[in-house]
Order: structure tokens, then C-alpha cells, then sequence
């Protein structure tokens, strides 16, 4: 008879048994769940009744929260809310931003050599990723549904128009259905600034905020309101400028505006998973 492993030894060989499938941490489980899904909890420790203290969380992190402060970007913004929104069928999501399991963090791949044309990433999945890929489609699914989540929205003259099903919060009173412009859900295994970047390399085509010729959409500028995440393509010299309103500190911090970089380097290192980068 072989002698008794000791604790350490078990864990050693079967990590697992490490996880207490019993506990309930909220804090944990939101941490946790930011290193894939990316919504950054922020918050505050509070002293309890007991003397030992509790992190309280108060909400998310939020991109450019000194927008609204900038009337350029404030305008663009009440503009951008006013526009007829809906979800694709994930099939089209996959097919006009790639938002399937193979460039989500899910798939965890580490950052390949650089090519510039980038990699074909229809791959073999193992045994092991199936229950990630069928939550990845039960929760795409549920977008296309209504299901609320945090999804991005594109501000480009590229989007596609979307002609739902049954939209009915937006029949026309005549009884007829208006096409609606796509966005872009926020699935299992993504973050917003994921999804943001794959949107930008894929549909994003002009400057939102100026007609030069030389208006590439270089960076994209992200703003948080509620739920939805709106995403301006922006050239090089608009992004200077709009983040020069900023500069004296009359406005807020230098740090009011968050940008994205759409320069293809993570299409040609393969999407990275974003803990790889």
C-alpha cells in the first residue's frame, strides 16, 4: 500500500483541490472576473462594527471622464445618443468585428512574431474550450435579444446598418421598420477596450472630428456613458488638439481623455489576450 500523500503533495498534483467551491466573495469573484472581462472595479475600504474592514465597491472604472467638459466632445456625444442603435446576429458580429472566441481573452494567446498582414486565427480549439465557447455564444446571444450589457458603439460612416427582426421599440408610426446602426456587444471573454480595438482595425475609415486628407483614424477616443462605451476614430492632429483643451488644468487633468491605439500591431502579433501584452 502506497503511503498517504500529505496536503501539499495532493496540491502539487491537483491544484484544483486548492479552490473552495463553497466560498462567495464578491470582491474576489469581481477582481477575478476583471482580469477577463476587464470592468475594473474601483471602490473604498470601510471600517465595519466588528473593527475589520470591508472594500466597498462603488463602481467602474469609466474612459475620458473629462468629456462632457469639452464641448466639442459633449456635442458629439448628445449626438451619438440620439442615433438608432441594435446588436447584430453574433454570425455578423463575428463577421464585421472578428468577436468570436478565437480573438477573445478567452483563448489567452500569447503575442506571436509581427507580421503585418496578420494571422488567420480559425483554429483547431481543444476539448477544454468548449464550455467557453458555448458561454461565449449564449451571451452574444442574449445581446441580440435585448439582454442589457455593456456594449461599444462606433461613431464611423463604415458601420453597417442592422434591419432587425422584430424591433419593436422602433416601428415607425406608420407600422414600417427603420434600419438601425450596429453595436457591439461586450461578451464573456472580452473588455470594452477589446472590443473597441477590434472595432477600430476593422470598420473604423475617417477622423470623426475633422475632413483632412491625411485624416487617418490613428486612435480612437473612448467615452463611457452608463452601459455603452462610445468609440470616435481620430486622427494624430485631432487627438493633440483635443487633448490640449486639457492642458492649463482649467478643465480637468491631463488625464480627462482616454485614447486607443488603432496602428495594427495587435492584428499583426495575433490579438493578444490583454494579460499578454
Amino acid at each position: 500500500m502506497s503511503a498517504q500523500m500529505s496536503r501539499d503533495d495532493l496540491l502539487v498534483k491537483y491544484p484544483s483541490l486548492d479552490r473552495d467551491i463553497h466560498r462567495v466573495d464578491r470582491l474576489t469573484d469581481l477582481f477575478e472576473a476583471a482580469a477577463t472581462q476587464g470592468h475594473k472595479p474601483v471602490g473604498q475600504w470601510k471600517r465595519r462594527r466588528d473593527g475589520r474592514e470591508k472594500f466597498v465597491v462603488t463602481g467602474h472604472v469609466t474612459y475620458s471622464p473629462g468629456a462632457r467638459n469639452h464641448p466639442r466632445i459633449s456635442d458629439a456625444l448628445d449626438e451619438a445618443r440620439a442615433q438608432k442603435r441594435t446588436v447584430p446576429e453574433p454570425d455578423d458580429l463575428a463577421a464585421l468585428a472578428r468577436l468570436d472566441y478565437a480573438h477573445s481573452n478567452l483563448s489567452d494567446r500569447d503575442r506571436l512574431s509581427y507580421d503585418p498582414d496578420g494571422y488567420g486565427l480559425d483554429e483547431v480549439y481543444s476539448i477544454e474550450s468548449r464550455l467557453h465557447r458555448h458561454k461565449l455564444a449564449a451571451s452574444l446571444h442574449a445581446a441580440t435579444m435585448g439582454e442589457p450589457m455593456v456594449s461599444v458603439v462606433l461613431i464611423d460612416p463604415n458601420v453597417p446598418a442592422v434591419q432587425p427582426d422584430m424591433p419593436l421599440r422602433w416601428r415607425n408610426k406608420d407600422g414600417s421598420v427603420s434600419s438601425s446602426a450596429a453595436t457591439f456587444p461586450v461578451g464573456l471573454g472580452y473588455s470594452p477596450k477589446r472590443v473597441a480595438e477590434l472595432v477600430m482595425h476593422f470598420l473604423a475609415s475617417q477622423c470623426r472630428w475633422c475632413d483632412r486628407a491625411d485624416g487617418r483614424p490613428d486612435f480612437g477616443l473612448l467615452c463611457s456613458a452608463g452601459e455603452t462605451v462610445y468609440l470616435f476614430p481620430t486622427c494624430r492632429n485631432c487627438r493633440d488638439e483635443l487633448a490640449s483643451f486639457f492642458a492649463d488644468g482649467d478643465h480637468g487633468s491631463t488625464q480627462s481623455l482616454d485614447f486607443i491605439a488603432n496602428d495594427g500591431d495587435l492584428h499583426g502579433t495575433g490579438w493578444p489576450a490583454d494579460r499578454r501584452r
